[in-house]
């Protein structure tokens, strides 16, 4: 069995900081997309928006995403984020999930947009949602972590060569999660 491809660190925000940032984050331009897989197009299980530094444009399910301005709120979490770290990011994916039904199959951060030297970081807010990560050489080889309001889950550079993760539906989840990926992008790729 490999080592388990992440670092959990519970109440990373406070109650406070979660609070004042909730409703800013439900404000901004969310987006409603499609995806196509094997030659079919069906509606994104979830909402999206990419936030980065000017030009840090974001490709993946075959298209491109330019971003959006940091909110000053944004830049205050992304600061803590890379003093608690020590790394510096250019770019966040947030993913909006309504309720239990929206969810994210299983898949890698691997695209060569992304510099896999850095860790992949993931902010959740709202909604306690479970975290599943597989081996790619052995899908029987996973684990499962609660992420819980205002947790960070860092997945250390190089891990996404090995691991794949998911966030499934949980029927019974009735309010929503928003979840912010920090990452470091290769400009203008």
């Amino acid at each position: 069995m490999q080592p388990t491809p992440f670092t959990f660190i519970p109440n990373w925000l406070t109650k406070a900081e979660i609070d004042m940032l909730w409703p800013i984050l439900l404000k901004l331009p969310w987006q409603k997309e499609d995806l196509t897989l094997y030659g079919k197009t069906h509606p994104m299980p979830r909402k999206v928006i990419w936030i980065a530094d000017h030009g840090v444009k974001y490709r993946y399910a075959n298209k491109d995403h330019y971003p959006e301005p940091w909110p000053s709120i944004l830049t205050q979490i992304r600061l803590k984020l890379e003093q608690t770290l020590g790394h510096d990011f250019n770019g966040v994916l947030g993913n909006l999930y309504q309720d239990g039904n929206d969810y994210m199959g299983w898949h890698s951060d691997d695209e060569k947009s992304i510099d896999d030297q850095s860790p992949i970081v993931s902010l959740s807010l709202g909604a306690t949602r479970k975290f599943k990560f597989r081996a790619k050489n052995n899908h029987c080889d996973q684990s499962s972590i609660a992420l819980t309001e205002g947790s960070l889950l860092v997945m250390p550079a190089g891990s996404q060569k090995y691991w794949q993760h998911t966030l499934p539906k949980m029927l019974k989840v009735t309010e929503p999660r928003i979840n912010l990926t920090f990452r470091v992008m290769h400009s203008n790729t």
